[in-house]
């Protein structure tokens, strides 16, 4: 396990530490935190029974070797699955059950110093509706006093979360004025963006109100790019590489952080 050092402060874990734990389970958000992580991001899906748990799929067959979709099953039908992603892991993580979002909520709340990005999917946002999702989630995280953003590319969910005074992030597919505008009107934190957006849009980022966070970033060569471009936060499945790279790079006279 990389050592324990929070003033790597701009990389945000993907599902977690999910290069070395299945995708987001309670197990990769409590390693990512044990590794050193103070930024985690995971994505929300909806059950049958609207219930909010910790799946990127719609389908169940890469998380959980299954055919079968998220909002056609209960939580307590969810729940006797795997999360433990076979065709990646076989049977090593068999025993993983899928995490409920209260369940995330609970780890969140023991830790003071994390700050978690709720990534809301499409597909509940598109059957549910923004007001039935967003308090489905609120319903968990309203009295706490734990750090999370709700963050989507849907506008009609940022914007009913912004009005009800929660911070909010935006995903954006391109780089544009119309994504800007709507980012100034709902005073968004963050922009999320993948890597080859701001490739394409000349690898320089305009600075604004909002922080940029970069996605689909998993080598030193990248990251350096992305933060000397004008990025704030690198979103990584690699999250313990690109750690002990951000954290050689910043001590260049002391040894090697080792895994």
């Amino acid at each position: 396990m990389v050592q324990n050092n929070s003033s790597i402060a701009q990389l945000i874990a993907h599902r977690g530490l999910s290069s070395i734990f299945p995708e987001n389970t309670l197990l990769a958000l409590q390693a990512a935190y044990e590794c050193g992580a103070r930024y985690v991001e995971f994505d929300v899906q909806f059950t049958a029974d609207v219930v909010p748990v910790l799946l990127h799929d719609a389908t169940l067959e890469r998380t959980s070797g299954v055919s079968g979709n998220v909002n056609e099953m209960t939580l307590a039908q969810i729940q006797d699955l795997t999360a433990g992603e076979p065709a990646r892991f076989g049977d090593r993580f068999k025993d993983v059950s899928i995490t409920s979002f209260v369940e995330a909520v609970q780890f969140v709340n023991a830790c003071p110093d994390l700050t978690c990005f709720i990534d809301v999917k499409d597909d509940g946002v598109d059957r549910l509706g923004a007001d039935v999702v967003l308090e489905a989630l609120l319903g968990q995280i309203k009295d706490t006093r734990a750090s999370f953003v709700v963050t989507s590319a849907q506008h009609d969910l940022i914007r009913h979360a912004f009005q009800r005074g929660v911070q909010v992030a935006l995903v954006i597919d391109d780089l544009n004025t119309t994504s800007e505008q709507f980012a100034i009107d709902v005073a968004v934190s963050h922009i999320f963006s993948h890597m080859h957006q701001v490739d394409a849009a000349g690898g320089v980022l305009q600075q604004a109100a909002w922080q940029w966070a970069i996605y689909g970033v998993e080598t030193a060569e990248d990251a350096d790019r992305m933060l000397a471009g004008g990025a704030h936060f690198i979103e990584t499945r690699s999250f313990d590489v690109l750690q002990r790279h951000l954290f050689n790079a910043r001590q260049p006279n002391a040894p090697d952080v080792k895994s």
